[in-house]
């Protein structure tokens, strides 16, 4: 779940909101012209729209819909860009990308001119030369009170089955608007709204903070910045909805997690900062509270599941400079001297700790062979790890822990077979195969 947190305009600009029709749109080829279109990258600089000329229409240049220019760079890729703006007069951004009958999917966020954006949903096919936009909103000014959902909320992108994806669906009047959970089919262009107007409007700005899905039971877990849950079960329809609870804590600037989900979506922790972590069921009903250690350090990412949901841990250690692996802000990653683990209610199975007598020593798990038993990873860490350096792991071995019994296993060399990884650990990178990457300026389909 990697989000990044959109800042809150504290003063809002009058506006009026305009609404572009659903259309799709086959991109133009830069090859296939003589001259390319405004807004093209040309090699043929005396063909080019001024931006002085551009301005004049920038507040709306997408009159018959967002358009792509494309064009292959010498690797052979698909590199597209908007039709009708110069490179300067606009950003663009995006969520992961979906590939569905082989043709790869994008939801993209366009920002340009005065305040205005565009959120679109965007197709290329491998066999062909085109992008399409298949569905489109826009944004005019930031007066409206949808002002972050609509900047940050885009990036929901989800297979539903084999030829529908899910996503949010922005609906905007002049002052607000709806949000409407939607699917779009593959094979007809059709938009399905699956829940509509699920989104409360209030007077503060929100925006979907955090989302989970869990594809084999088709549930969409959903947590907003003010604090909404949604658990949406588009399978049997037994959705759970939580308004205003479970805020996100509000002086984080990185995407500092407050609310800690299980696999299954039976059970969540979420923290509130008054020094416990509160422990619920799907409902909503609170389980159990967690102390947090006082004088200790603790993740960011302070409670982790197993695979199965039933156990969880937290991670803690001593505050020293050398314990701190990573932090970004407010977002820290630690070596633990520690770890407790507990029942899915949140009570305590006990914990085990560090090699003592060794004031480097540090333990994490990396993973479970099964829904019981634990692999640790045991290592060293350099000391000065906050000096500007890049922090050092060295005496690397692995072990099994059964938290029920409290065994331990045999120490390895390496992670033992059949080891199922947790995510974010080190141990098991995740390679980098995007089939797409989106720069500031340009959308860069990978050949195939």
């Amino acid at each position: 779940m990697d989000m990044d947190v959109i800042n809150k305009p504290t003063k809002p600009l009058l506006l009026a909101a305009a609404t572009l029709a659903v259309v799709v749109i086959a991109g133009c080829s830069w090859k296939d012209s003589s001259k390319p279109p405004s807004g093209a990258i040309s090699e043929h600089p005396e063909q080019e729209t001024s931006v002085e000329q551009s301005a004049n229409t920038l507040n709306e240049p997408f009159t018959n819909g967002l358009t792509f220019l494309t064009e292959r760079n010498d690797h052979g890729d698909l590199v597209a860009v908007p039709l009708g703006l110069a490179k300067d007069q606009y950003s663009i951004i995006s969520g992961p990308a979906i590939e569905l009958q082989g043709t790869t999917y994008l939801n993209v966020h366009l920002f340009y001119g005065d305040h205005n954006a565009m959120n679109a949903l965007i197709a290329h096919d491998p066999t062909t030369e085109t992008v399409q936009t298949l569905w489109s909103e826009t944004l005019n000014g930031s007066d409206n009170r949808w002002n972050n959902a609509f900047m940050d909320s885009y990036r929901l992108l989800l297979p539903l089955d084999s030829h529908r994806l899910l996503f949010l669906e922005p609906d905007l009047t002049e002052e607000g608007g709806q949000y409407h959970l939607s699917a779009y089919d593959v094979r007809t262009g059709h938009v399905e709204r699956l829940r509509s107007d699920f989104w409360p409007l209030g007077d503060e700005y929100d925006y979907i903070y955090n989302f989970n899905w869990n594809a084999d039971k088709q549930q969409l877990f959903m947590q907003s910045y003010l604090g909404n849950v949604w658990f949406f079960d588009l399978q049997d329809g037994d959705d759970q909805v939580h308004s205003w609870k479970y805020r996100v804590i509000p002086h984080s600037t990185t995407g500092m997690p407050s609310l800690f989900l299980s696999p299954t979506f039976k059970r969540f922790v979420f923290d509130d900062e008054s020094g416990k972590l509160s422990v619920y069921n799907k409902q909503g009903v609170l389980l159990n509270t967690i102390a947090l250690p006082v004088d200790h350090y603790v993740p960011s990412e302070k409670m982790k599941w197993n695979p199965a949901g039933t156990i969880a841990w937290m991670e803690e250690a001593e505050v020293e400079n050398y314990r701190v692996l990573g932090i970004d802000i407010d977002f820290l990653q630690i070596a633990p001297q520690q770890v407790n683990f507990y029942d899915q209610d949140g009570h305590p199975l006990g914990f085990i700790q560090a090699e003592q007598g060794k004031k480097n020593s540090a333990i994490e798990v990396v993973g479970w062979i099964d829904d019981n038993v634990a692999v640790i990873k045991a290592y060293s860490v350099v000391a000065g790890a906050l000096g500007g350096s890049t922090p050092k792991v060295e005496d690397e071995a692995y072990y099994l822990y059964d938290v029920a019994s409290k065994k331990k296993g045999a120490t390895t060399a390496t992670v033992p077979e059949g080891t199922i990884g947790v995510a974010g650990s080190q141990t098991f990178p995740v390679e980098d195969e995007r089939p797409v990457t989106v720069t500031h300026d340009e959308i860069i389909f990978k050949k195939k």
